[in-house]
């Protein structure tokens, strides 16, 4: 309830009154929808055998479709397979670690960037050889691709030689010599 001050009377405000020729839009009002019927048990049970008959072949086709996919599949792999498996496998080993070792060389290891991945890398007979480009930050703040060679002796995985931006770190003198004789003998073999 307001209170008003001590000796004031109540005046009511003035209501609205519209313009004399003022003749509001007609109001369209829709019809309301009759009430539905509740429904009946069997209008119930069809409604749900319907919902069913939609959803469990969905829920079937998934659950075979985790079944199966699980299951390997069903021709054996060929030699041939399993070699080459085995040859990209140790493909990248030899491209991870000749990465790592030229990333150690590196002023900004942490701004290194590769372009070399298994296609940049060779495998012959007992010896690997690994080639690619690295991108990094040098003293300067400054971005300088390099290029890089690591040549491995196989079994032990052993780097033998790094090159880096040209320059030539012979890891195992001894073995690079027996490679570079193997390799001088096998060129005037194929003269």
């Amino acid at each position: 309830m307001v209170q008003l001050p001590p000796n004031t009377a109540y005046q009511p405000q003035p209501t609205y009154q519209p313009h004399p020729g003022y003749q509001p839009a007609p109001q369209h009002q829709q019809p309301m929808p009759p009430a539905s019927a509740p429904m009946s048990t069997s209008a119930k049970v069809m409604l749900a055998l319907g919902i069913t008959a939609c959803v469990m072949p969905l829920l079937l086709c998934g659950g075979c479709m985790l079944i199966f996919s699980s299951i390997p599949e069903s021709r054996p792999r060929t030699a041939m397979e399993i070699k080459r498996d085995e040859l990209n496998s140790e493909r990248w080993a030899y491209v991870y670690d000749a990465k790592d070792r030229i990333k150690k060389s590196l002023r900004s290891p942490s701004t290194a960037e590769f372009d070399c991945d298994i296609r940049d890398s060779r495998i012959e007979g007992d010896y690997a050889t690994v080639t690619g480009k690295v991108t990094a930050v040098n003293a300067f703040n400054a971005p300088i691709t390099s290029s890089f060679r690591v040549i491995y002796l196989r079994d032990p995985m052993k780097p033998i030689e790094v090159t880096f931006d040209g320059e030539t770190i012979v890891l195992d003198a001894a073995e690079k010599a027996h490679r570079d004789e193997k390799h001088e003998t096998t060129e005037s073999l194929q003269e």
